[in-house]
């Protein structure tokens, strides 16, 4: 008993690597990257309704409260810029945002993008982590990767920005060998053009030959993928005197 017999059912993207998937009441979003892009499929029948080209796409975000759609972050090729781009949720491109994301150039790497209701945060690789605000999309502040004086034995790649992710008013950057950066995030208030900043904390470090690939936080905890060194959970505590902005 309890046992799944049904075969499972399978849907056929373009390009060559699934990078991300989100879904709603009505369908599955799913990103392709290398030659690949963004393929709204109808979860009834798992027949895809559009699909939308992105060169070198490496992660999205889907906001149906904002009525933000979809939030996809993109490498930098040869005939394209890396940038944040706004697609609504037919998979229709609404909006570039203007700020380039010049250093996330290395080709296969890993980016991510985390929404709230006034910013949305992307890695760039050595680039560090953006910030850019929902209206407008101009990069807000910019968290650079930990200093070579920090980890003088790390090149910028051993110490780029993987991932980054936000939980209970602090901001989770996973820079690979160099562990995870932890950060305040302070908004001078609760509008589009406040004033944003962000002060460091202190570092989650690992063993030598740990790099932090991916990072997610829920309910206190830390789900970290660190490659060969596996999935770690991490449970969170905190002051009273950190973490008192609640709001990305």
């Amino acid at each position: 008993s309890g046992n799944i017999s049904a075969a499972p059912s399978t849907a056929q993207l373009p390009g060559y690597t699934g990078v991300a998937v989100r879904s709603d009441l009505l369908n599955v979003y799913a990103l392709s990257g290398d030659n690949g892009g963004l393929s709204v499929i109808s979860k009834t029948t798992l027949l895809p309704s559009s699909y939308t080209a992105i060169a070198d796409a490496r992660d999205m975000d889907l906001d149906l409260v904002g009525a933000l759609g979809i939030s996809v972050v993109t490498g930098r090729t040869a005939s394209a810029q890396a940038h944040v781009q706004r697609y609504n949720v037919l998979g229709v491109l609404q909006t570039t945002y203007p700020d380039m994301l010049g250093a996330a150039v290395a080709d296969g790497a890993k980016s991510t993008i985390f929404g709230g209701s006034l910013l949305t945060m992307a890695t760039a690789g050595t680039g560090g982590v953006n910030l850019h605000r929902n209206v407008g999309g101009a990069i807000a502040t910019n968290i650079p990767i930990p200093s070579s004086t920090a980890f003088p034995n790390l090149t910028p790649d051993l110490r780029a920005s993987n991932s980054a992710t936000f939980g209970n008013g602090l901001i989770y950057v996973a820079n690979g060998a160099a562990g995870i950066s932890v950060y305040t995030l302070e908004l001078g208030n609760l509008t589009p053009s406040c004033t944003i900043s962000s002060s460091y904390v202190g570092r989650i470090t690992f063993p030598d030959g740990v790099s932090v690939n991916n990072v997610a936080y829920s309910a206190g905890k830390l789900i970290v993928a660190t490659g060969l060194g596996g999935f770690r959970i991490i449970s969170v505590t905190q002051g009273a005197s950190i973490g008192l902005q609640t709001t990305l």
